[in-house]
């Protein structure tokens, strides 16, 4: 129990935790990372799994990556949270089936071939930014419950509002279905790409998850992500 006691505690998120500009050096930047909302609900078959409390024993020493935004940016990209290659590594999308990197840069969002660890430097190079929905770092969302990433969506929501950048893109439509269920969004029919949304004070854009377990076409995704581009480079 103190093990679980320790896991909630370091994930916890406190209403008056501020969110600072993360610094560009690594050593600073993962101290500076902002904690996931608390996972010390109450228990229950219908919230909790066995599955769930294992991951957070099995990957308790891993880190959460930091967020790196700055006011004035282009573009945020917001994953679920980081997947083990990621967070052993320090950088976002490390791994080797994540076509993250392809996508960026075929899309024509950036004009150069990129690895994950130039991520910190996307910013001042860029304009771009990262986030994600939960903090803490697993194997797959399927260790995330529902309920955990439904708590989250005040911080990402605080954190999007603080920073403004011009377009918001999630990398997955569980991020946006638990945005819309916390928040009680109403919406008739989801579609991928630019949401008519109100939530946050830029625009949101929604892609499929860039892992390789995802199905969805590739040509389709690539479509995606070139009307992203569009978006974020028009006048």
């Amino acid at each position: 129990m103190d093990k679980f006691k320790d896991l909630t505690e370091r994930f916890a998120y406190k209403e008056d935790d501020q969110i600072v500009k993360t610094p560009t050096k690594r050593a600073s930047s993962r101290k500076a990372a902002t904690k996931s909302v608390a996972t010390n609900h109450k228990v229950t078959k219908s919230t909790t799994s066995y599955k769930y409390h294992k991951s957070e024993l099995l990957y308790q020493h891993l880190e959460p990556l930091p967020d790196l935004l700055d006011y004035n940016l282009k573009l945020v990209f917001c994953g679920f949270n980081p997947g083990i290659k990621s967070a052993e590594v320090g950088h976002r999308y490390a791994h080797r089936s994540n076509d993250f990197w392809k996508f960026i840069y075929e899309s024509g969002i950036v004009d150069e071939k990129l690895v994950p660890q130039e991520d910190e430097t996307m910013r001042e190079r860029f304009g771009i930014g990262f986030t994600e929905l939960v903090m803490r770092p697993t194997k797959g969302i399927e260790e995330i419950p529902a309920i955990e990433m439904q708590q989250n969506v005040p911080r990402l929501i605080e954190t999007i509002n603080k920073y403004q950048p011009k377009v918001l893109c999630l990398v997955g439509r569980g991020i946006w279905d638990s945005i819309v269920k916390h928040s009680n969004f109403k919406q008739q029919k989801f579609i991928w790409g630019l949401q008519d949304q109100n939530l946050f004070q830029c625009e949101c854009f929604v892609v499929p998850s860039t892992s390789g377990l995802v199905r969805i076409p590739r040509d389709q995704k690539l479509k995606l992500w070139k009307e992203l581009k569009s978006i974020v480079y028009e006048q």
